[in-house]
C-alpha cells in the first residue's frame, strides 16, 4: 500500500499486528524509494529511480476472536484503506564522451485495499480481500550533445499496476491459527513514446497460506504465496517495423517468516521476506538501455530476486489512541533478458535493485530500497 514497488508481495488476509476491537480509523504518511541500476564500464552507470510520498487513510471495524482462540486475528472485520501519493522519477545514463541521457518526470500512485472477514463457526472465518496498486508517470527525456543542437527532447508515458483478489478460510485453535486462500492477480504495464508502444495485460492464478503461533508474549508466523500464468504482450516499434503480440510466462512468489513481542502497551514486530517476480515486460523505472531495446523491436523479460527486512513498533498511549512507526529495507538483483523472439539476438543485463544510490534518506542508510511510515490509529470506542 505504501511502498514504491508495484509487483512486490502484499499481505492481504494476514495481520502483522494484533487488531484492536470495535470501530476505528487510521491516518499516516510514508516516504519510499526504488532504484534500478545497471553498472557500465569505468564507473559509468544507467540508473532509474522512483521516490513516492504517500498519504494514507483507513477505516475499520473488528470483533476479536473468543478468548484463547487464535493469535489476535479478528473473527469479524471490515476494513478499507486508501493511499495516494505523488512521485518524482529520474533516469540518467552516461556514455563515452560524457554524453548523458537525462530523464525526469512526475507521477502519481493510487492504491486501495478492501477486506472483509466473517465468522462461520466456533473458530472459523471466511475472508475476502481486494487490493490495487497503480503508478503512472510522464517523463521528459533530454538527450544532451556536446555540439549543436545541445538538447533533443522526447516524452514517454510509463504505467504499472497490479490488482489482487483473494478469498480464503481461517481456523483457530488455542494459541494457534492457520489460513489458506486462492488468489487472482492481474499485473499490467505500458511504455509509450512517439515511436514505440509496449502494453501488457493478463491474469495469474495462485494461492497463499499462513500459520501463526502464540507463545506467551511472543507471536510467530510463516506466510507463503505463489501465483503464475501467462500474460499477453503487445509490442510496436516504428523504427524496427515491429507489430507483434506474444505470450510470456509470469511468476510472483514470496516466503515470509515473522515474529512479534509485546509488553505493556507496546508491540514490536519484525519479518524477513524472500520474494521473486518474473514478468515478460518492464514498465517501471525503465532504463535507457531498455528504452533503446524497445526502439529496436526487442522483447524484455525481467527476473527479480529480493529480500525485504521489515520492523514495526506500535505503542498505545490510551485505549482510544495508538501510534505506529515502521521501516522496510529491501535489497535485490534483477536479470533483464533482451531478445529477438525470432532467436537471432539475445543479451542479458544484470541490474541492482536498491533505493537512491548515494542520495536522499536511502543513501544515508546504505542505499536500500526504503519505505518509512508513521501513522496513528484512533479507536472510536474504547477496546473491550
Amino acid at each position: 500500500m505504501i511502498g514504491a514497488c508495484i509487483f512486490c508481495a502484499g499481505l492481504l488476509l494476514g495481520s502483522d499486528l494484533s487488531s484492536r476491537g470495535g470501530p476505528g480509523m487510521e491516518i499516516g504518511a510514508s516516504y519510499a524509494t526504488l532504484s534500478r541500476r545497471l553498472d557500465l564500464v569505468e564507473g559509468r552507470f544507467d540508473a532509474s529511480d522512483v521516490t513516492p510520498k504517500f498519504a494514507l487513510i483507513g477505516i475499520r471495524w473488528a470483533r476479536p476472536a473468543r478468548t484463547g482462540l487464535g493469535t489476535g486475528t479478528p473473527e469479524g472485520e471490515l476494513r478499507a484503506r486508501f493511499s495516494v501519493g505523488v512521485s518524482h522519477d529520474s533516469q540518467r545514463r552516461e556514455f563515452v564522451g560524457e554524453t548523458p541521457i537525462l530523464t525526469a518526470g512526475t507521477g502519481r500512485y493510487l492504491n486501495f485495499e478492501l477486506l472483509g472477514r466473517t465468522p462461520i463457526g466456533g473458530g472459523d472465518s471466511i475472508e475476502l480481500a481486494v487490493s490495487r496498486r497503480e503508478h503512472a508517470v510522464t517523463d521528459v527525456a533530454n538527450l544532451l550533445y556536446p555540439t549543436p543542437p545541445p538538447v533533443l527532447q522526447s516524452q514517454r508515458r510509463l504505467e504499472a499496476s497490479r490488482l489482487d483478489a483473494a478469498g480464503g478460510w481461517r481456523h483457530r485453535w488455542k494459541g494457534i491459527e492457520a489460513a489458506a486462500s486462492i488468489r487472482w492477480i492481474t499485473p499490467s504495464g505500458r511504455s509509450a513514446t512517439d515511436g514505440t508502444s509496449y502494453r501488457v495485460k493478463g491474469s495469474l492464478l495462485g494461492g497463499a497460506a499462513e500459520a501463526r503461533w502464540q507463545l506467551g508474549r511472543f507471536r510467530l508466523s510463516l506466510a507463503a504465496e505463489r501465483s503464475a500464468g501467462d500474460l499477453d504482450v503487445l509490442e510496436q516499434s516504428d523504427a524496427a517495423q515491429v507489430d507483434r503480440r506474444i505470450r510470456g510466462d509470469a511468476l510472483l512468489q514470496s516466503l515470509r517468516p515473522a515474529a512479534s513481542f509485546s509488553w505493556g502497551s507496546t508491540e514490536l514486530f519484525g519479518s524477513v521476506a524472500f520474494e521473486r517476480q518474473r514478468l515478460p515486460f518492464v514498465s517501471f523505472a525503465v532504463l535507457a538501455a531498455e528504452a533503446a531495446a524497445l526502439d529496436r523491436g526487442l522483447h524484455l523479460d525481467s527476473d527479480v530476486h529480493q529480500v525485504f527486512w521489515d520492523v514495526r513498533i506500535r505503542h498505545g498511549f490510551a485505549p482510544e489512541l495508538s501510534a505506529l512507526a515502521s521501516v522496510r529495507l529491501g535489497y535485490g538483483r534483477e536479470t533483464v533478458t533482451l531478445a529477438d523472439p525470432a532467436g537471432t539476438f539475445s543479451e542479458r543485463l544484470e541490474l541492482r535493485r536498491r533505493g537512491i544510490f548515494g542520495g536522499g534518506l536511502s543513501g544515508q542508510l546504505g542505499s536500500p530500497e526504503l519505505t518509512f511510515f508513521l501513522g496513528v490509529d484512533f479507536a472510536l470506542t474504547a477496546s473491550r
